[in-house]
């Protein structure tokens, strides 16, 4: 699954008169209270969420259609009938648009149930931009494994396993030719392998490549590959072949946090320094919710613990940080809403990106909140 294509996707839905839950889950259990009080907590918010839809019928059969659907499938969580070891779902449903997303993620979620007209987006951003989709590739002489990687778990995993000739005995002007015959064998080995992570690469546009393997193997594997796939590899890891997978697994998602939490400096630092210099950037909410409004974002960067309400146009869809009586682009009807969440979902929706930062001090001095420009 391609996360974000998916999150595009949820982004774009239009405001819909149905309800539309969206729910995360923290199912990494400690105990079977745990699991008890989950059960319970998801029982409970869709009844009060019941309680508060006094609309006609036909909304409340939608939402009546999706509680009982979540609630089937949470029970099954939780008595261990499918999706043991998940430590983390997401689920979006509104039956009354024919909508119904799951996302399992080896990282926890904290416990949400909304209600809303559109998919709240904003724990599923966070955790796909702090643990990134990665293609993690493991090179021997004559093996390798291909991982895709998603939400901090395995997504996908193929093995290839080549013919290459084994140590020839003889000396002399024999050996060294039957030499050359085994280096041709690796390398159409390291060839193939590298056919294959290119597609996987071409198909799943993924920003983030990690290679697995001894270190001459790897010069080798590299040199193979084109500048657009060599420029995505975040760097090399050592392990041994047998090594389970979700050690592997682990070892990565270590690998790529460290590397996540080192670049929210410098994403930071570009940020401030290319808006203090008047160039193509925007820090604090007036001026980032207009850039926003303009379609010039290309990255929204927010702290994560962000928490301001704002307005948004129920017709344009424009955003703002101070009350207002009416939409001043358009003049039509307003509603209040959680402007972090809604600065995201509006950034996606035009196929920018967003990186959410750990209450970053220097941000916080420009209202938490910046924007890296298209244009100005």
């Amino acid at each position: 699954m391609d996360i974000k294509r998916e999150i595009r996707k949820l982004a774009k839905i239009p405001e819909t008169d149905y309800p539309f839950i969206s729910l995360y889950l923290n199912t990494k259990w400690e105990d079977e209270k745990q699991r008890k009080r989950v059960r319970l907590f998801v029982k409970n918010e869709l009844k009060q969420a019941q309680k508060l839809v006094k609309e006609e019928e036909r909304i409340r059969k939608s939402l009546q259609k999706d509680s009982e659907e979540i609630q089937r499938y949470v029970d099954g969580v939780i008595h261990r009938t499918y999706d043991e070891g998940v430590n983390g779902i997401a689920i979006f449903a509104c039956s009354g648009i024919d909508a119904f997303t799951i996302f399992r993620s080896s990282i926890p979620f904290e416990n949400q149930l909304s209600i809303s007209s559109k998919p709240s987006l904003r724990q599923l951003v966070q955790i796909t931009d702090e643990y990134r989709t990665a293609i993690a590739v493991m090179v021997d002489t004559d093996r390798a494994k291909i991982f895709e990687m998603s939400l901090g778990e395995i997504r996908l995993e193929s093995q290839i396993e080549s013919y290459v000739p084994g140590r020839h005995e003889q000396g002399g002007w024999s050996q060294m030719r039957f030499q050359r015959h085994i280096r041709e064998h690796m390398h159409q080995h390291h060839k193939g392998v590298a056919e294959q992570l290119v597609k996987l690469f071409d198909d799943e546009r993924c920003e983030n490549i990690v290679l697995i393997g001894q270190e001459h193997i790897l010069a080798t594997f590299r040199a193979l590959l084109p500048e657009r796939v060599r420029e995505k590899i975040k760097g090399d890891l050592s392990a041994e072949f047998e090594e389970e997978s979700s050690s592997l697994a682990q070892k990565v998602i270590e690998y790529l946090h460290g590397e996540y939490l080192k670049e929210e400096d410098s994403i930071v630092e570009e940020l401030i320094e290319t808006a203090l210099a008047r160039g193509t950037a925007a820090v604090g909410l007036k001026d980032t919710i207009e850039a926003i409004n303009k379609g010039q974002v290309h990255r929204l960067v927010l702290n994560k613990d962000l928490k301001r309400q704002g307005w948004q146009c129920t017709k344009c869809l424009a955003l703002g940080e101070i009350t207002s009586l009416s939409c001043p682009f358009c003049n039509s009807t307003i509603e209040t809403i959680d402007l972090a969440e809604e600065m995201i979902r509006s950034v996606i929706n035009r196929d920018g990106e967003v990186d959410m930062v750990k209450d970053h001090p220097k941000l916080s001095k420009h209202e938490g909140v910046g924007a890296l420009l298209r244009f100005k």
